[in-house]
């Protein structure tokens, strides 16, 4: 994981193309989580917030190996309970973070992008 460094934590393309990998199977087993506490508890899994998720998987995954194997259910039951309990206000229309921010961002060395201009959904 990159933890304020300047790159990747791997020299080879080898490591790299691992190591992106892992990100990917984080972010969709912290998705299938959020689902599956969502479902279990009666929410919508839009409305629940990834970061917080995210939080609970990377707290619980340094916990659940220490767990008796008898609590273990248990202990991701509470980790579960705890996701669906983090609900983010409604965004009616908004699927990015700022779809409607006409400034264009300097990239530097003289290089501008220019935002996409986004459609609002009509819910």
């Amino acid at each position: 994981m990159c933890r304020g460094g300047s790159g990747w934590g791997g020299r080879t393309r080898g490591a790299i193309e691992y190591e992106v990998a892992g990100h990917v199977l984080l972010h969709l087993l912290v998705r299938w989580l959020m689902v599956e506490a969502a479902l279990a508890h009666g929410r919508d899994p839009l409305r629940l917030g990834f970061t917080a998720a995210l939080h609970e998987v990377r707290r619980g995954a340094g916990l659940l190996p220490l767990c008796p194997p008898g609590s273990q259910e248990e202990m991701i039951a509470r980790m579960l309970l705890r996701m669906a309990s983090n609900v983010v206000p409604d965004r009616p229309g908004r699927h990015y973070p700022r779809p409607n921010d006409r400034r264009p961002r300097r990239t530097g060395a003289g290089h501008a992008i220019t935002p996409a201009r986004l459609k609002r959904c009509k819910a």
